[in-house]
């Protein structure tokens, strides 16, 4: 019994390493407006839910590892756990970007709006978009698929197996390139709307140089940004959650 005990912190330790890095990065539960320790329960219960699973695996790695090589085991698993969860924040990081080239695009970029995933206030376009991303999350119950993709991790990564690094930024740069296009996809309607209104308004200003067409073209662009924007805005998000969702099934 005594001899179990310090296998079993070891391996809760372990499992906390990959599960709790992940979960204090990915989108929602590593969110800024999520308190700290509120996050920390939430990774020590992912942590305990999954341990006895993982259990039978897992030691045979701790006890072959040794106290010398248990060190490279702990930073081997933050840094796997780091890299799962910064692939999902670049998933809405993509999103976010996108969205403040749409908010230029419709003419509201200079307006505040409450941050939702981050600390720094952002356009409201990009706001809206994070809040409904993030709400969307829990609504469609992709966090227990972000708990099956966890346990997954460990059959396509195990333990002790090292830590490949051009795998790894193989993997990223492959999520990122998918990140961007769905991106551009879902914000391409305000893309082209912003295209269409500058060349118009540009035609226009060269027909009629004395007409101060900002005045008065600025707000028929925001109006019907906005419209375009409460039109289509849900389903554009559905969509980009499709892509998050087949992330987390298929990695």
């Amino acid at each position: 019994m005594v001899a179990e005990a310090p296998l079993l912190v070891l391996t809760v330790l372990l499992v906390f390493c990959r599960i709790g890095t992940c979960l204090m990065v990915l989108p929602g539960f590593g969110s800024a407006r999520v308190p700290a320790r509120v996050r920390l329960f939430l990774a020590l219960a992912a942590t305990l839910a999954l341990t006895p699973g993982l259990s039978p695996t897992l030691r045979p790695v701790i006890l072959s590892a040794g106290e010398a090589g248990m060190l490279d085991l702990i930073l081997v698993e933050i840094g796997i756990g780091l890299l799962i969860g910064t692939v999902g924040r670049l998933l809405l990081g993509a999103l976010q970007m996108m969205m403040t080239v749409a908010n230029s695009m419709i003419g509201i970029a200079t307006m505040p709006g409450m941050p939702v995933e981050d600390e720094e206030a952002v356009p409201p376009l990009v706001s809206l978009a994070a809040l409904f991303a993030t709400l969307l999350l829990f609504v469609l119950d992709l966090h227990l698929e972000i708990l099956k993709g966890l346990w997954a991790s460990y059959a396509a990564v195990p333990v002790g197996g090292g830590f490949a690094g051009d795998r790894a930024l193989d993997w990223l740069g492959l999520r990122l390139g998918e990140a961007s296009v769905a991106a551009l996809q879902v914000t391409s309607p305000f893309l082209v709307y912003g295209i269409l209104v500058n060349l118009g308004t540009g035609l226009i200003n060269k027909i009629m140089p004395a007409l101060p067409v900002f005045f008065i073209v600025q707000p028929l662009v925001m109006i019907g940004g906005i419209l375009m924007m409460a039109s289509t805005l849900a389903v554009a998000i559905l969509l980009y959650m499709d892509v998050f969702g087949v992330w987390l099934q298929f990695g």
